[in-house]
């Protein structure tokens, strides 16, 4: 404007600004901003909504920020057009906590509120999985009498499915045909969603047909939610079957589609169906995400398919995926052969050194599960006492593996040391734990340190039928029968049992008798 010679005026700056918006052009914008600043203009109401609208929708949330700054500091007063923009832009970067501080700010304005408003806040807060934050907000545009469009309802039912509130998504979505909205696809695909997340199959297909009756058609993100919640259900053919159906409609699955479904096959322990559905991913030229390959290689894992396992590791290296923690565990654990263990345990260090995952309890328990199952009792406490040195603390699942581990080696003193550590450590003993102390007891003839147990085991409402295979065994045949019928008549409850009460294990050896592993 400042090379045709015309002189510059807020009104004509806002005009031009309303054009850049409608083409997204927040460069051009940005720089006529500068031009207003040279000439010594004083941006108004209209000139700050336009530009920070114009940068949300190109989600520079940092920048529609930087202009909110601006505004106060020209002590330019925001009206409802500007939070409604700078909220949206919040909600569109997925920044909730300030969407939340701009309409706190806003009613503290004492401005007119409006139902935009609310929606996007909202909408940020679902986006950043802050789904009781938004459902707030939904009952707050409600407190001061603004009548909820289609958008928040959707929000509000979206949120529901972070919160795995299924029951009250359908509610809502009630609600909102009583109060004369329509459902959209939108709404029934947050539903369905949400029933997926609270395990709700049978409700999901109810709403699926419910939408046809609608005359609303599915699209992908409907299918996928569904394929999701049989993965969920753990009903595997039934997502082969709703992928097959998505694919006759015409429309196109994504990687959501086929990894949801490698996963409810690889969860069913139907390892050859689940690598088949990612090799038609892959004839499809649907690239795998870190997902898939985390899905792919569960299968590889259930099935024991060492070679495949190396294969995907391989193809996510060469595509630049990330390797988290459950699948390079999955990698490890698919070298469950015994006379694999070697090389699951060369891929574990390899992985360390080049940090090509991240070390913690999940991939160290893969690792010992292997051993233990190899019967390597020993490289099991040596990776155990590795974990210590690298500050990375053992979970129960890590203690139970490397007890089992001892226990059936014979090693019951170990065994017994590895459960009172893992309760020093403020750890809670499950069913495995109980019953691989006792039977570590038995080995050992450790016949009154097996009774303290099983009363810890009656206080914790664990599973007794170890407990009554020890006494069996050590022939008091008659105190087994009776805590049979004990356990029957006597509801589980739990109890934590107390990290005051006295050692049974003072006379175990503390030292593990291992050095650290080499890495090389």
């Amino acid at each position: 404007m400042r090379a045709s010679g015309c002189p510059l005026d807020v009104f004509s700056c806002n005009v031009a600004l309303s054009a850049g918006k409608r083409g997204r052009a927040w460069e051009l914008m940005l720089g006529l901003l500068n031009d207003m600043r040279f000439q010594q203009l004083h941006p108004d109401q209209v000139t700050y909504a336009t530009s920070i609208s114009t940068l949300g929708g190109c989600k520079l949330w940092r920048s529609a920020l930087e202009l909110m700054s601006d505004m106060y500091v020209r002590q330019v007063r925001p009206n409802d057009h500007v939070y409604g923009a700078i909220i949206s832009a919040c909600d569109k970067g997925e920044q909730w906590r300030f969407a939340m501080h701009f309409l706190g700010a806003a009613e503290s304005d004492g401005l007119k509120a409006n139902i935009v408003i609310y929606s996007s806040a909202a909408s940020a807060c679902e986006r950043g999985r802050q789904w009781q934050r938004a459902l707030h907000i939904a009952t707050l545009a409600r407190a001061r009498d603004l009548k909820l469009d289609t958008i928040m309802y959707n929000t509000s039912i979206s949120a529901c499915d972070k919160g795995a509130k299924w029951e009250l998504a359908i509610a809502l979505a009630a609600d909102m045909v009583e109060q004369g909205r329509k459902a959209n696809v939108i709404t029934y695909n947050a539903m369905i969603s949400a029933c997926k997340s609270g395990v709700q199959l049978q409700a999901a297909l109810t709403l699926m047909d419910d939408m046809e009756s609608q005359n609303l058609e599915p699209d992908t993100i409907t299918y996928n939610a569904l394929i999701s919640a049989c993965e969920k259900a753990g009903d595997w053919e039934l997502s082969i079957g709703m992928l097959d159906r998505l694919q006759g409609q015409r429309l196109q699955a994504d990687v959501v589609s086929f990894s949801a479904v490698v996963s409810a096959c690889a969860n069913a322990g139907e390892s050859v169906r689940a690598l088949d559905v990612f090799n038609a991913m892959q004839r499809e030229a649907i690239e795998p995400d870190a997902v898939a390959y985390s899905a792919a290689l569960l299968a590889c894992k259930v099935g024991e398919s060492w070679q495949r396992a190396l294969g995907l590791l391989a193809q996510m290296q060469d595509s630049d995926v990330v390797l988290d923690e459950f699948a390079y565990s999955a990698a490890i654990g698919a070298c469950r052969e015994k006379a694999k263990w070697s090389l699951a345990l060369q891929l574990f260090w390899s992985g360390i050194v080049a940090g090509s995952h991240e070390v913690t309890p999940v991939t160290y328990g893969a690792m010992i599960s292997v051993l233990e199952r190899a019967a390597q009792w020993e490289l099991s406490i040596s990776l155990l006492n590795n974990m210590q040195y690298r500050k990375v603390y053992p979970n129960t699942m890590v203690y139970n593996v490397v007890a089992g581990a001892c226990e059936r080696a014979g090693q019951w003193e170990r065994s017994l040391l590895f459960f009172q550590l893992m309760r020093e450590d403020g750890l809670q003993p499950n069913d495995y734990s109980f019953g691989a102390a006792l039977r570590a007891c038995e080995k050992g003839k450790q016949w009154m340190l097996a009774n303290r147990l099983i009363e810890d085991m009656q206080h914790a409402g664990c599973d007794l039928s170890e407990a009554v295979l020890v006494l069996a065994a050590s022939g008091r045949t008659q105190e087994a029968a009776h805590l049979y019928r004990q356990h029957l008549k006597r509801p589980p409850r739990p109890v934590e049992v107390s990290e005051s009460r006295p050692s049974f294990f003072s006379g175990v050896p503390r030292d593990t008798g291992r050095e650290q592993p080499s890495e090389k």
